[in-house]
Parts: C-alpha cells; sequence; structure tokens
C-alpha cells in the first residue's frame, strides 16, 4: 500500500518482524484513517505508541475501517484525534453496563454498554485515571458497526488537564475497552442495580493522543 501511494518503504522494509514493519508502515503513511480508532476486536500493535493500531488489514472489516472516515495524523508519538468525552471519577474497575452522571448526580449523561458479548473493560491498577472518548453514533448519523465510544487509561503525564475547558493540551492515552454510549431520557430511572459512573465532561475539540 506504501509504495501504490508513492511513499518511502525502506523503512519497512528494514525493520525486524511484524510487529517492527507495522510500526514503521504507520509512521511512513502519516495520515491514517480515524476508522483504526474504532476498530474493536482486531489484533494490535503490542507496544506503545501503536497500541490501536491493527497488525492486519487482510479483513473485510478492517478494510471498512480505512473507507470513508477523516485522517488523523500518526507521529512518533501516537495518533492524534480531537473529540468531545468525559473524565470518570469512579477510575479503576468499570462494569459492563453503566449509567454516567455528573459529580452531583444532578445530571445524568447516558448509558454505557458493551459492544460485544466482552466486558467493556477489565479491572485496572489502582489510581488509574480513566476516560472516554466519544463519536457521533455513525459517520452518517446512522450505526455503522463500529462503537462510539471507547474507554482509556490517562497517562500519569497527562492527569493535571482540566475537564471542561478548550485546551491546547493533548491528553495522552491508551484505549483499554470500547462500548456504546447513548443519552438517555432525564426521565428514566436507573434500572435495578444498574451501577452509576461519576463522570466531567471534555469540549468537543479536546486533543488526544493514543498510544
Amino acid at each position: 500500500m506504501a509504495s501504490i501511494l508513492g511513499r518511502d518503504v525502506a523503512p519497512i522494509l528494514s525493520a525486524r518482524g511484524i510487529q517492527g514493519r507495522f510500526s514503521a508502515f504507520y509512521l511512513v503513511m502519516r495520515d491514517i484513517p480515524e476508522g483504526v480508532l474504532w476498530l474493536e476486536g482486531a489484533e494490535k500493535l503490542a507496544h506503545a505508541p501503536f497500541r490501536w493500531a491493527p497488525i492486519s488489514l487482510a479483513d473485510p472489516f478492517s478494510r471498512a475501517a480505512y473507507s470513508g472516515w477523516p485522517d488523523t495524523i500518526c507521529d512518533e508519538h501516537g495518533l492524534h484525534v480531537q473529540h468531545s468525552g468525559f473524565l470518570l471519577e469512579d477510575a479503576g474497575t468499570l462494569p459492563n453496563h453503566f449509567r454516567l452522571v455528573s459529580p452531583d448526580a444532578s445530571v445524568v449523561y447516558g448509558v454505557l454498554q458493551p459492544s460485544s458479548e466482552a466486558l467493556c473493560v477489565v479491572t485496572l491498577e489502582l489510581g488509574t485515571q480513566l476516560a472516554i472518548i466519544t463519536r457521533p453514533l455513525g459517520r452518517s448519523g446512522l450505526p455503522d458497526g463500529f462503537p462510539n465510544a471507547a474507554v482509556v487509561s490517562i497517562t500519569p503525564e497527562s492527569r493535571s488537564v482540566k475537564p471542561g475547558v478548550s485546551t491546547d493540551t493533548e491528553i495522552r492515552c491508551t484505549v483499554v475497552g470500547y462500548g456504546h454510549f447513548s443519552p438517555v431520557d432525564l426521565d428514566i430511572r436507573p434500572m435495578a442495580q444498574e451501577v452509576i459512573i461519576h463522570g466531567t465532561p471534555i469540549v468537543e475539540s479536546q486533543k488526544w493522543c493514543i498510544t
């Protein structure tokens, strides 16, 4: 693909192993369709800053992640995107279904459900700061088969970013799970034993560096 697009393939050919070659491939391409970020279930590269990157482009769903999406930038730091989201207060463990509310519980933002039979996320280290990156339901406003929420673990150096305010500071993070986020009617009461998670909105222009 890189040679077809007229890119320098020397870094790819000189890299060692499939992990190294795919890392070099994404760096050489630089302009990466954002669909790769929302590609759940595909085998990904194992090392930072490429843990978001699929290791194969052969299956039909992986190919769909490259078609019709806006381009993002991949560099030696990671994949750079801009999206709204939420900083979560109840960090560490998330269930596979929960209702997201404001810190004082006066506002209900929506419900996050797993996008597959697997749990949304696993238990993480104590003190981990979690966030949710959200995108519109579909590229055309309709469901497109991809999750519309990515649960991320924020790196320690980015935990001082203040939510709710437009900032040029990127939040560095790693995807740890996916889900479907749906706004809910404020008049609908939580289901029995539904878990409540508190969070603070992040503006749509927030910059994220996915590692």
